[in-house]
């Protein structure tokens, strides 16, 4: 009882009017949930599963997000290079969090990059389901793309290659 993100928030006094920002890594159901508790948050996606998930298609419920009335869409096509990655968009203009176009799961799933003072974080949404989607490039069952899933996957293990710093936290995987 009280697991729903509103819930786990005020248990940590914290308030859903104090959120501001809500960045979601693609519009599935089980990434999209709860947005009616945050009506002043702007919702961050990627311009092409908003356009996607419109439509309703199997594994979206569009009554989590038909009430939203902020919307930052974001178009990787104009992105620019960040390491392995083809394209970033940096969200607050400054470096703190730059999203990547890890497409292929979903039409529009992004990454979000987030550089703490003590070592950068990649929450890397659907991309990375678990630890070992990074280990053993673990497929997941079901994608929209395979072919850019697999590109992405193996940008993802590069680029972790790269920082031995970097510390990957897979969409649902509970140990990190």
């Amino acid at each position: 009882a009280h697991q729903d993100l509103p819930s786990q928030l005020a248990a940590s006094g914290i308030e859903p009017s104090a959120i501001h920002w809500i960045i979601l890594t693609d519009l599935q159901f089980d990434s999209a949930g709860e947005l009616r508790a945050f009506p002043h948050a702007r919702v961050v996606v990627t311009r092409d599963e908003h356009d996607y998930a419109r439509n309703a298609p199997g594994g979206y419920l569009s009554r989590e997000y038909a009430d939203v009335e902020s919307w930052k869409l974001i178009d990787f096509s104009t992105g620019t290079p960040l390491g392995t990655f083809e394209s970033s968009f940096d969200l607050f203009g400054d470096g703190s969090c730059v999203l990547l176009d890890t497409a292929g799961y979903a039409p529009g799933s992004m990454a979000l990059l987030v550089r703490l003072p003590s070592a950068p974080l990649l929450l890397a949404g659907d991309l990375a389901l678990v630890s070992e989607s990074i280990r053993y490039t673990a497929r997941p069952a079901s994608l929209y793309d395979a072919n850019r899933w697999w590109d992405h996957i193996w940008r993802l293990k590069r680029f972790h290659d790269l920082d031995p710093h970097l510390q990957v936290v897979p969409a649902h995987d509970v140990a990190p």
